[in-house]
């Protein structure tokens, strides 16, 4: 009696197992299924290839190899830049590179965001090159934002960090991006800043960081470097982040308004 009831147990066990296994391997099917629809969906960009159809979902070759040819015959049909949705800073870059002489712009890769930006680096077809002779590649900050509001005061303290840091006797300076063009969308709907992309990679040394620091705020005090009033501030407001930051001129000694 006792190995009879074992026998059912076991009997009982295996179905449950077997089952399990079938609807494990069921659902792994089924997601790999969808996982490749999804795929071409994101190829073709077509409503017609991107709805499901049951007919084609039994056995899948049909589907599988009608969609592999489209999907190659899309390839060669669109361009990088007509697969992404476009943007208004397509636009303005298409504009900025052809009136800067840069050819036309080539990649654009999206690089991130943050609450109040997003970023891309872009490349050209005809770019410039930077002081050390390398072919200059670009990153680009976008906003909702209007110029005034995010990016004018960023790109002159940029320009200002440039100026004195290149100031002096040729020692320890910081690499400061060059900023190239920054406004608003054409649109109205938002602004932008174009600077010249740093590949931030490999050690770093601090010791002649903290030279380089020193004698860029040792920089002799002029209008090109932002501070023709040889006080504290700077000529305009800006943010940092997203958050206003007032700089009002301080004459030295003064204290703090």
């Amino acid at each position: 009696r006792g190995s009879e009831l074992e026998r059912r147990y076991n009997s009982s066990l295996l179905a449950v197992i077997l089952s399990s296994s079938i609807w494990l391997v069921w659902t792994a099917w089924i997601m790999l299924f969808r996982r490749r629809l999804s795929i071409l969906c994101s190829l073709l960009h077509s409503p017609l290839v991107c709805s499901f159809q049951p007919s084609c979902g039994r056995s899948g070759t049909s589907c599988g190899r009608s969609g592999g040819a489209a999907a190659a015959a899309a390839r060669q049909q669109l361009t990088p830049k007509s697969r992404i949705m476009a943007s208004p800073i397509d636009d303005e870059l298409a504009s900025w590179a052809q009136e800067m002489n840069f050819g036309v712009v080539d990649k654009r890769v999206p690089t991130g965001s943050s609450g109040w930006a997003s970023f891309s680096k872009v490349s050209v077809t005809n770019p410039p090159t930077n002081e050390d002779g390398k072919t200059v590649s670009f990153f680009v900050k976008s906003s909702g934002r209007s110029n005034a509001e995010m990016f004018e005061g960023e790109s002159l303290g940029l320009d200002a960090m440039y100026a004195c840091s290149a100031a002096g006797d040729g020692g320890d300076a910081l690499r400061i991006p060059k900023v190239y063009k920054s406004g608003d969308f054409a649109s109205g709907n938002g602004s932008f800043l174009i600077m010249e992309y740093l590949n931030l990679a490999g050690r770093s040394d601090d010791l002649a960081l903290g030279k380089a620091l020193a004698r860029m705020h040792l920089a002799e005090a002029n209008e090109e470097r932002g501070n023709a009033k040889k006080a504290f501030g700077f000529p305009l407001d800006n943010t940092i982040g997203g958050t206003p930051q007032p700089n009002p001129w301080t004459a030295p000694n003064s204290g703090t308004k």
